[in-house]
């Protein structure tokens, strides 16, 4: 089971983005949210006012040291994942899916949508940051 999980995370590199070049960009918050388990990152979700039904339950990747499962927003597929291992986050966010503008990152989660637009929406709701590549570096939208 453990390798069908690592197969699935790597799947989501695959997802089509798009970003939207009106988004601007503010200062990098000055401190990200961080949630225990992908439980706990859906209900903030919802408590924020955006809907998620998970998919599943958040499902162990012991490869990766994540927690992950699938739920829409906003009509976008959102893939969340609860990192262990905050040098795997980190990885993740300096790879070609984590600078797209697509993907909202906290201390220790993250959630790849399609949408800028959404991306940021999550983010500024419960505490996170949205990475780009054209910053290089993490910032608040």
């Amino acid at each position: 089971m453990v390798a069908v999980v690592g197969v699935a995370a790597l799947s989501f590199g695959g997802c089509a983005a798009k970003t939207d070049s009106a988004a601007t960009t503010t200062t990098a918050a000055a401190a990200s949210s961080s949630y225990a388990t992908i439980d706990t990152l859906d209900k903030a979700l919802i408590a924020a006012g955006i809907p998620c039904a998970l998919e599943y339950a958040g499902l162990k990747d012991d490869v990766s040291k994540v927690e992950l499962s699938i739920c829409t927003i906003d009509g976008e597929q959102a893939y969340l994942r609860v990192w262990e291992d905050p040098k795997m986050l980190q990885q993740f966010v300096a790879s070609a899916e984590g600078g797209t503008g697509t993907v909202a990152v906290g201390a220790n989660w993250s959630i790849t949508v399609v949408s800028n637009p959404v991306a940021a929406k999550i983010a500024k709701a419960i505490g996170g940051t949205v990475p780009t590549a054209a910053t290089g570096s993490t910032a608040a939208r």
